[in-house]
Order: structure tokens, then sequence, then C-alpha cells
């Protein structure tokens, strides 16, 4: 029984990590500047281009006044593009993605799936049917 639960509270935990309770929130640069994001997703430009950064992300440079980073590799084609190291200055910046996580969507997710887990174990309790999942 022991390993049961542990196994669905790992279950949950790994769920909670690939579903990932983050948003995208788009940040204009009078905001960046009180407080500048360590991980930039992407970013719109005043031009309507937009630059998409690798999963190491973009980060501001406050000394040069500039977001640096690598862009997206994409395969367009069979061939490969992006990957391309890129700096941008923040006067051509219109507004910067930026991936944050969300404590109000993660208590959802973890709650939530505790019901489901509740409502399963009830209806398995009631109809006094066997689930063997796991072989003790």
């Amino acid at each position: 029984m022991f390993l049961r639960f542990v196994c669905t509270v790992t279950l949950i935990a790994f769920l909670n990590s690939v579903i990932g309770c983050t948003s995208n929130v788009k940040f204009t640069m009078d905001e960046v500047g009180k407080q500048p994001p360590k991980h930039i997703n992407s970013v719109s430009l005043v031009s309507g281009d937009v630059v998409m950064f690798d999963k190491e992300g973009g980060t501001i440079d406050v000394e040069r006044e500039m977001i640096v980073g690598v862009t997206k590799v994409y395969l367009k084609g069979g061939r490969r593009t992006g990957g391309d190291p890129v700096e941008i200055k923040l006067s051509d910046v219109k507004y910067v993605n930026v991936r944050k996580s969300s404590p109000t969507k993660t208590a959802f997710f973890v709650v939530g799936s505790f019901v489901a887990i509740g409502i399963v174990a009830a209806i398995i309790y009631l109809s006094n049917w066997e689930l063997k999942l796991f072989e003790d």
C-alpha cells in the first residue's frame, strides 16, 4: 500500500513538471526596466519581427543596454536554421515574452489531481473492483 502511495505522489510530481504550471507573460520595456527577467523566451521588435530564443533564453545586459542570446533552432525544408548568437538593442524592443511559474495553476493542478485520485479510489472501493496496477 505504501508503495502505491509513493508511486502515485511521484506520478503527480512528474505530471506537474511535464505539464508545467507556467504562463507566458508579455512585458513592455518600461515594465522590464523595473525588474529585468532572467530568462526571456522571445522578443517582439518595433519593426514587427519576433526573435525566439533557444531553451537557455535571452538575458538583458544592463551595462550594454542589449538583450543577448541564441536564436531557436528550426528544421525548415530538411535544413537546420537558427542557433545563431544575437544581440538586440533595448531601444528596438517593443515587448518581451517571459515564462513565469504560476502558483495558482500549480495549486489547482495538485488539488485536482488528489481529488481525481480520491474519486477513482472511491469508485474502485464501492464497486469492489480490483485494480492490479502494481503487483506486490
